[in-house]
């Protein structure tokens, strides 16, 4: 496209919020435009990485036979020029599908799945079939952190909580000495319930990580072109259905103004959950229709039959 008359060669990027272009760029065409610098943004690029803007500029832009203003936000670094998702539809290059529906679970088709396969559910905890070894690094030196004080309003609900993953075989209390003591954290849900992990900083510096991809949604979405009907499941408690072997429940313990606890299942927060939940994910529906992005399951079809056949070989499975 031409900006400001000058020939720009620049990315379609329907994932990107905003138009940006570089700083060299902006000053090849530009023509007494100025910076906007009371604007500056930090920008979020795929894969984590944050970019600080130089601020915004509103430049004149054709392409073919049209022609407007937009807002780019300018980058001193050497990065690919990238026209947003809306510039993008303002300039029709791009169309999105009017022919886009949603069915919530109020639908007579989810009413029937969830009666044929109540069990999956109910209940408070699946198993899967994978136990989990955590390996340290032996140069690390064990922590043992003390009971951090929680607000009296909260001490029994804190409590109650404990008592119930004691109660389902998530955690139990430990007597016996162990080398690693993380301090427990709780925090009250929207719903008015106690969330409880642990802070596990110290025993995360010294866990070796199994290094397993983790999917992206970009990435699934390449590999299913001609579905068209969808289906996500989410797992209850994902990271609670697998077991950790004795010792790895060893290295969970962490204190409580009501006494020391371990984890028997894998604690949310240590830095391998995700890595180790997608690879037992993916072992346990191997060469079934569905894609997994840690605990959530994404079912697809090439409409509706075929997506309903797929969701019930998936819930089978299950």
């Amino acid at each position: 496209m031409e900006i400001n008359g000058q020939p720009v060669e620049i990315k379609i990027d329907t994932g990107a919020k905003c138009s940006v272009i570089t700083l060299d760029i902006f000053k090849r065409i530009s023509c007494n435009d100025k910076i906007n610098k009371m604007k500056p943004v930090q920008l979020v690029a795929y894969g984590g990485d944050t970019l600080t803007t130089q601020g915004s500029v509103k430049l004149e832009v054709h392409l073919q036979s049209m022609s407007c203003n937009l807002e780019f936000h300018i980058i001193n670094k050497p990065v690919t020029p990238l026209l947003g998702l809306t510039d993008s539809l303002s300039l029709n290059l791009i169309q999105l599908h009017g022919v886009v529906h949603e069915v919530n679970n109020t639908d007579a088709f989810c009413a029937a799945i969830r009666d044929e396969y109540k069990d999956l559910f109910q209940g408070d905890l699946g198993k899967i079939p994978v136990v989990y070894k955590m390996r340290l690094d032996a140069n690390v030196t064990p922590v043992i952190r003390p009971s951090c004080r929680i607000p009296l309003a909260m001490e029994e609900s804190v409590k109650r909580e404990l008592d119930r993953m004691v109660k389902i075989g998530v955690i139990t209390s430990v007597s016996e000495a162990t080398e690693w003591v993380s301090q427990m954290v709780s925090a009250k849900k929207k719903d008015g319930s106690i969330c409880i992990c642990i802070d596990p900083r110290d025993l995360n510096k010294a866990l070796k990580q199994p290094h397993h991809p983790i999917r992206t949604v970009e990435d699934l979405a390449s590999r299913m072109p001609n579905a068209t009907v969808f289906s996500t499941l989410d797992v209850r408690s994902g990271f609670w259905q697998i077991k950790l072997d004795h010792e790895s429940s060893l290295l969970t313990t962490f204190s409580t103004p009501f006494g020391r606890f371990c984890f028997l299942h894998m604690p949310f927060g240590i830095a391998s959950s995700s890595e180790v939940f997608q690879r037992a994910m993916e072992e346990a529906f191997a060469g079934y229709p569905c894609a997994i992005i840690v605990d959530d399951l994404l079912v697809r079809g090439e409409g509706t039959a075929d997506h309903d056949v797929n969701l019930k070989k998936v819930l089978e499975r299950a």
